[in-house]
């Protein structure tokens, strides 16, 4: 990824701001094994995100980038559960915004 020119997802990504003991952090797309692992124990996610009176989005279900690149173009998305290799990462795909911590 060129950081001067990040494609739109990264974009998206890296605009979300969020400040945890007066330090400002910056979203980044979440890798592959990110979101399976997310995907994989959304249940405990969930009850997680409802102790402290959240909601974690359905990753389960709709289209979820990862960073993981295919090609020059494309990058793999969550659907559903499952993988795919798709192209396009300009499209209006859902991006889950990670923070490192």
């Amino acid at each position: 990824m060129n950081q001067n020119n990040p494609t739109p997802i990264f974009n998206i990504a890296k605009n979300q701001k969020l400040t945890i003991g007066g330090i400002e952090r910056t979203g980044f797309v979440l890798s592959y094994g990110q979101l399976k692992d997310l995907s994989t124990n959304k249940t405990s996610v969930d009850a997680i995100y409802a102790a402290i009176g959240k909601t974690f989005p359905n990753i389960n279900s709709g289209f979820w980038w990862s960073s993981c690149q295919n090609s020059a173009t494309g990058a793999v998305l969550l659907y559903g559960g499952a993988f795919f290799n798709r192209s396009l990462k300009t499209a209006s795909n859902s991006v889950l915004v990670g923070f490192d911590l």
